[in-house]
């Protein structure tokens, strides 16, 4: 049964290995990022709150397919209303 097969999953991480790769530290992707070091750690480490995650990569197992076919970032179109004042004279 899937549902059973589904609750056995357990996540693996190899983010490790692409700051080897790409010789960055985790101090450095928190600062581009704009957070702390020590949330960059819960998130990698799947702590805190890291449920969504992990039902996410499940979502995309249940149904066969690539995580990056299911979630993507992408840029959103930015509206801006600009307002200009005219004073009376």
């Amino acid at each position: 049964m899937l549902k059973n097969e589904l609750k056995k999953l357990e996540i693996k991480t190899y983010i490790e290995d692409v700051f080897k790769e790409k010789g960055i530290k985790k101090s450095q992707l928190a600062r581009r990022l704009g957070i702390t070091t020590q949330a960059l750690y819960n998130i990698i480490r799947f702590r805190k709150g890291s449920e969504g995650i992990e039902t996410a990569l499940k979502i995309a197992k249940a149904l066969d397919a690539d995580i990056n076919k299911i979630y993507k970032l992408e840029y959103q179109e930015c509206l801006i209303t600009c307002y200009i004042y005219i004073p009376n004279y």
